[in-house]
């Protein structure tokens, strides 16, 4: 808060299987009492230059960031860039790398395997290295002030047919294409604490 004014933030998600929108109402709930929040789908999603810190929800799917949220980062980069901006991203399964970053990334305890260098991962986990995501976001939003992981959902009937056929494909061979729903409430409200902390400290 400045003054007696709260600070205006957006949340832009963009969701298949309601993950990203679900942690995007609880993320908003429980912000609500210090800040001025506004929600939308990423298709509808205003310019940045009129708030103060931007939150960016979005899944994660054949090792990328929604096409949607990638080309409204690239898009508003540089408001972007000019203020507080964190993500959060949503998946079914994620390798944790040894690699060391100098913003804050937060994991869902639920992604329980110890990090590895990525040199010593097997081929499968190196396609969903957290550093993988990490390193192409920082390449489209330099300026990232926090990133935070959490388990989501896979329905495969929530996907476009292509993708459904290719899950299922997957989904035979890969445990972590499979059909699921890990996501929890706790993780989300978790993230919000620390997303709170980040915004405070950086705007």
């Amino acid at each position: 808060m400045v003054g007696d004014k709260l600070q205006k933030l957006l949340i832009i998600y963009d969701s298949i299987n309601g993950t990203s929108a679900n942690a995007a109402e609880i993320i908003a709930k429980e912000l609500s009492r210090d800040f001025k929040i506004s929600v939308f789908p990423v298709e509808y999603a205003p310019v940045p230059d009129d708030f103060d810190a931007v939150v960016i929800g979005s899944y994660i799917r054949y090792g990328k960031v929604s096409g949607p949220v990638r080309r409204y980062i690239k898009k508003h980069q540089a408001a972007l860039c000019a203020r507080t901006t964190v993500h959060y991203f949503s998946c079914m399964h994620l390798a944790r790398t040894t690699d060391h970053y100098q913003i804050p990334v937060y994991y869902d305890p639920a992604f329980s395997q110890q990090p590895l260098p990525l040199g010593k991962m097997t081929f499968a986990d190196r396609q969903h290295a957290a550093s993988l995501y990490l390193d192409k976001l920082l390449k489209i939003n330099p300026a990232v002030r926090g990133v935070a992981f959490f388990k989501g959902r896979m329905h495969y009937g929530a996907l476009p047919i292509f993708d459904r056929i290719a899950m299922r494909t997957m989904g035979i061979f890969m445990k972590a294409a499979r059909e699921g729903d890990s996501f929890t409430p706790e993780q989300p409200r978790a993230i919000a604490l620390e997303l709170h902390h980040i915004i405070r400290e950086n705007t």
